[in-house]
C-alpha cells in the first residue's frame, strides 16, 4: 500500500509535523514493517522558514501561499501510483483566508483520500465553516481525536456521522531511566517541579501559572517552573518574543524569577519524555475551552504525568475518571491551591499518575497505527475517490433563497449597503440597486412565483418613478431620511434604470404596472441618444431589446437601437488592436455588458460584422477572466490599464453576474455550447470556484458577500452583492431550462446568413456610422 502524506515535516518546528512523522512510522510498523522509502511520499507544506533540509521521504514541497504549488502537488498525485491520500489539517499550515488553498488541491485530486483534522471549533467563522466542510466533502474519511470533535463535526459542520472515524492522538514509547535518576540528570534535585512544553504563544496562558507562583513559593519555595519550548515561528515573525519578555518581566516584578526556567528549544522526543517523567506536575493552563486536541497533554498522560489543567475540551475527555484535576480559566488563586494541595499529598499524585500512565498504554503509536492502518487499508479496498463536487451541474447548488432581499427590503425600496448581514441604514438607497432588485424580482416570479416578489416588484418600481425628473433623467443617492443627494445622477445610473423599466415592460405584474413602466421609458427615452458613457449605452440596449420583445414594430425604437449599437461597435473600433480586442483602453466593471448588449441586438438587428465584433470581445474578456480555470473577473484595485498588468482584487459579485450574463445570450445567438457552459463556470465563483476558493454565498441568511479582497471575503452582504448572487443563479436556472430545449441559433458566427438575417441585412456604410438612421427593410 502506497500513501501520501499531506502535512508540515521536519525540520519545521511544528507539532502537525511530528505527529505526521510518528504517524507515518507507526502505519509502516504494522503494515509488515513496509520500508518507508518503498511505501510512502510525504508532499511537505513549507513557509520558506524551515531549519535545514528535508528528509528523503519528502518529495514535494508545497509553498503555502502559492496556489500554483498545489495545483503542481495535486497534478503529481493523480500522475503517481498513490493508493491513498492522507492530509493532516490545522488551519494555519495552509494558505489563503483560514487555509482555503488546500482546496485547490482537493479539488483536482483523482485520488482516495482521508483527512484529520486536528482543529475542529465549536463556533466557528464563516469562512472555517466553508473550509472544513469543503474538505470534508471532499474525502472520504475524517479523523478526529475526541467524541466531542465528532459531536461538533456533525452538528455544526454537517459532516455525516458514517464518515467520520475517532482515533486518539498517539504518543511514543519512549524508555527512559528512574524518576529519581531523571530528577538528578536534570537538576531537579530537592525541587518540586511544574513543567510545560510545547511552541509558546499568548493562548497558552503560561502567565497563570506566574500569577499563582507567589503563593505557591510562600510556602513551597523550593517550585520551579520549567517551560520548554521555543515562541511559535509565525508569532517570532510577527511580533519577536514579545510574549516571553512579558512573561520574563511579570516573573520579575511578581518576585518569582528565580522560580520560572525558559528553555529554550524544539526538543526531542526522548528528552521530552525526560521532563515529564521527572516533572511532579505537569500543566496545561489554556485561556479557553476551545481547543479540540491538545498533543502535549496526550503526551503528558501517556508519559503517565500527574496534570492539572484548564477544562478545555480535549483535557475534559482525557482527563476523566481522576487522571487529572481542573481549575478555571485564568484563576491563579485556584490554580494554587490545588497545587499546594498535591504538593502535600504524595500518595494522590501517584494515584493520578498510576490512573495517567494505564490510560496512556492505549494511545502508544503502535496501537494507534494499527487503527490508522485499518482505516487506511478499508479507503484502499474500496477505491472510493470523492471527486469535486460539479459546481457546473445546477443540482449541486442551493435553492434560490429571497430571505436576504426581504431583510434588505422596507417600504421606500432596497437599502444599499449591510453590516454583514443586517441593512446599514446610513447608507441609504440608490436608483442602480432597485433597478437590480426590479429585475431581480420579476425574473424570480416567473420561476418562483411568491405575493412578496409580486409586492416587492411594485416597490422597486414605484422607486425608480420617484427618482426620475420630469425632464427624464434620473436621480441616484438617496438618504434613509428620503432626501435625495443629488438633482442627476450618473449616465451609468441612467442606464440601469432604462434596464429595469424595459424588463418591467417585458414581464408586468399587470396592466397598471405596464403603464408605469412605460410611462418612465417614454419620458427618459430622449436622452438616451446623448449617452458618452458606453456602460450606460449598454444596459439602455438591453432595456431597448427587452421593449422590443413586447413592441417589435417599433421601427423608432430600432433606428435608437442602431445607434447606440453604432456607438459600442465605434469605441471598439477605436481601440482595438491586435493584442487588445476590447471597447475602450481598459477595462473596469460589468465589463461583459459591452458585448452582451451586442448580442442582444443581433436579435432585431442582425449583422455579420457586429457579430465578429461580439464574438472578439467576448474572446478577449474570456482570456482575460476565464483562463485559470475559474472566473477571476478583473479588479477593481486599479482595473487593467492596456499595457499594464490586470489587477487581481478586489473581486466584485457584480462582475461576475455580467459574465454570467453574456454567456447564455452568446449561446442562444450562436449555438455555441462552450458558451453555455462558461456561464455554469462563472456562477461557480459565488460557491468558492474562485481564486481564494472560498464561498461567498451564506446559505443561512440567503445573502451574498461584497467581494473578495487579497486578504479574503469581505463579510458585508450588501444589496449589490447579493442581487448579483441571484440574478445569476435565476439565469443560470433559466439558461439550463432552454438549453434543455434548445433550437437552432439566431446566427452563425461565420458562413451563410440565416433567412432572418437576410430579411435585416444592412449597409455597411450605415452600419458603421454612428448616429445615422436606417431604413427597416421589412415590417418586423
Amino acid at each position: 500500500m502506497k500513501l501520501a502524506y499531506v502535512a508540515t515535516y521536519p525540520p519545521r518546528a511544528c507539532g502537525i509535523g511530528t505527529f505526521t512523522q510518528n504517524l507515518i512510522k507507526a502505519v509502516c510498523a504494522n503494515d509488515g514493517g513496509a520500508k518507508l522509502s518503498n511505501s510512502t511520499r510525504v508532499f511537505a507544506m513549507t513557509d520558506g522558514n524551515e531549519a535545514g533540509a528535508y528528509p528523503s521521504a519528502v518529495s514535494f514541497c508545497i509553498e503555502d501561499q502559492n496556489q500554483g504549488s498545489y495545483l503542481a502537488a495535486a497534478a503529481l498525485l493523480n500522475e503517481s501510483d498513490v493508493d491513498l491520500v492522507v492530509l493532516q489539517h490545522e488551519y494555519g499550515i495552509f494558505g489563503g483566508q483560514d487555509g482555503a488553498y488546500v482546496l485547490t488541491l482537493l479539488d483536482e485530486l483523482q485520488k482516495p483520500a482521508v483527512a484529520t483534522f486536528h482543529t475542529v471549533l465549536k463556533d466557528p467563522s464563516r469562512s472555517q465553516e466553508f473550509v472544513l466542510h469543503s474538505i470534508a466533502s471532499k474525502v472520504g474519511k475524517v479523523v478526529v481525536m475526541s467524541h466531542l470533535a465528532k459531536q461538533l463535526l456533525q452538528e455544526v459542520y454537517k459532516v455525516p456521522k458514517d464518515k467520520i472515524a475517532i482515533i486518539e492522538h498517539g504518543v511514543p514509547e519512549c524508555k527512559t531511566a528512574s524518576r529519581l535518576e531523571l530528577r538528578s540528570k536534570l537538576g531537579f534535585e530537592g525541587r518540586r517541579i511544574l513543567f510545560t512544553f510545547g511552541l509558546i504563544g499568548r493562548s497558552k496562558g503560561l502567565e497563570t501559572v506566574i500569577n499563582a507562583l507567589p503563593a505557591i513559593v510562600a510556602v513551597r519555595p523550593e517550585t520551579l517552573y520549567v517551560v520548554l519550548g521555543k515562541t511559535h515561528p509565525g508569532i517570532v515573525r510577527e511580533s519577536g518574543e514579545e510574549y516571553r519578555e512579558y512573561l520574563l518581566d511579570l516573573a520579575q516584578q511578581k518576585g518569582v524569577a528565580d522560580n520560572l526556567l525558559f528553555v529554550n528549544e524544539f526538543a526531542e522526543e526522548s528528552v521530552l519524555w525526560e521532563y515529564l517523567r521527572a516533572c511532579d506536575i505537569y500543566l496545561t493552563p489554556y485561556l479557553n475551552e476551545a481547543q479540540i486536541t491538545s498533543g502535549t497533554l496526550s503526551y503528558a498522560i501517556g508519559a503517565g504525568a500527574a496534570v492539572v489543567s484548564t477544562p478545555y475540551w480535549h483535557a475534559q475527555e482525557l482527563l476523566k475518571d481522576g487522571r487529572g484535576q481542573f481549575f478555571d480559566f485564568r484563576n491563579d488563586e485556584t490554580l494554587a491551591e490545588i497545587l499546594l494541595d498535591l504538593f502535600g499529598n504524595d500518595e494522590k499524585l501517584e494515584n493520578m499518575r498510576s490512573l495517567a500512565a494505564q490510560y496512556g498504554k492505549n494511545l502508544k503509536w503502535s496501537l494507534i497505527g494499527k487503527q490508522y492502518l485499518k482505516l487506511f487499508q478499508q479507503m484502499v479496498r474500496e477505491k472510493k475517490i470523492v471527486l469535486a463536487k460539479n459546481l457546473k451541474d445546477i443540482a449541486n447548488l442551493p435553492p434560490i433563497n429571497f430571505k436576504h432581499l426581504q431583510t434588505m427590503t422596507d417600504d421606500t425600496g432596497i437599502l444599499q449597503h449591510a453590516k454583514y448581514s443586517l441593512p446599514n441604514r446610513n447608507e441609504g438607497y440608490c436608483l442602480d440597486d432597485n433597478a437590480r432588485a426590479l429585475i431581480a424580482v420579476l425574473s424570480g416570479r416567473k420561476q418562483h412565483p411568491n405575493i412578496w416578489l409580486d409586492q416587492a416588484a411594485g416597490t422597486y418600481l414605484s422607486f425608480i418613478y420617484h427618482c426620475q425628473n420630469e425632464d427624464g433623467q434620473f436621480k441616484n443617492f438617496m438618504g434613509y431620511d428620503r432626501q435625495f443627494l443629488e438633482s442627476v445622477g450618473s449616465e451609468d445610473a441612467f442606464g440601469r434604470g432604462i434596464c429595469a423599466v424595459g424588463y418591467a415592460i417585458e414581464n408586468p405584474l399587470n396592466g397598471g404596472f405596464y403603464s408605469l413602466a412605460m410611462e418612465i421609458f417614454k419620458r427618459a427615452l430622449p436622452h438616451c441618444s446623448q449617452l458618452q458613457s458606453l456602460r450606460a449605452i449598454a444596459f439602455s440596449i438591453l432595456g431597448i431589446s427587452s421593449y422590443l420583445k413586447k413592441n417589435s414594430s417599433d421601427e423608432n425604437m430600432l433606428n435608437l437601437l442602431h445607434l447606440l449599437r453604432s456607438k459600442l461597435c465605434y469605441g471598439f473600433e477605436a481601440h482595438s488592436t491586435e493584442d487588445w480586442h476590447w471597447f475602450e483602453p481598459y477595462m473596469t466593471y460589468c465589463n461583459a455588458i459591452l458585448p452582451l448588449a451586442l448580442f442582444h441586438s443581433l436579435e432585431y438587428l442582425p449583422d455579420t460584422a457586429v457579430l465578429e465584433t461580439a464574438m472578439q470581445s467576448t474572446r478577449f474578456l474570456e482570456k482575460t477572466s476565464l483562463s485559470e480555470g475559474f472566473c477571476r473577473p478583473v479588479g477593481c484595485n486599479n482595473f487593467y490599464q492596456k499595457g499594464s498588468e490586470c489587477a487581481v482584487f478586489d473581486q466584485q459579485p457584480m462582475d461576475v453576474l455580467s459574465n454570467v450574463l453574456l454567456f447564455p445570450q452568446a449561446y442562444k445567438v450562436t449555438g455555441k455550447q462552450e458558451f453555455f457552459e462558461k456561464a455554469l463556470l462563472c456562477n461557480a465563483w459565488f460557491y468558492g470556484k474562485n481564486e481564494l476558493r472560498l464561498s461567498l454565498y451564506d446559505a443561512e441568511t440567503g445573502g451574498c458577500c461584497d467581494g473578495l479582497t487579497a486578504t479574503g471575503v469581505n463579510q458585508n452582504q450588501g444589496a449589490e452583492s447579493t442581487l448579483a448572487y441571484l440574478l445569476c443563479s435565476l439565469a443560470v436556472e433559466a439558461a439550463q431550462a432552454k438549453h434543455n430545449r434548445r433550437g437552432k441559433a439566431i446566427m452563425s458566427p461565420k458562413g451563410s446568413k440565416s433567412s432572418k438575417e437576410k430579411v435585416f441585412a444592412l449597409k455597411k456604410s450605415e452600419d458603421w456610422e454612428p448616429g445615422k438612421k436606417i431604413r427597416i427593410v421589412a415590417n418586423l
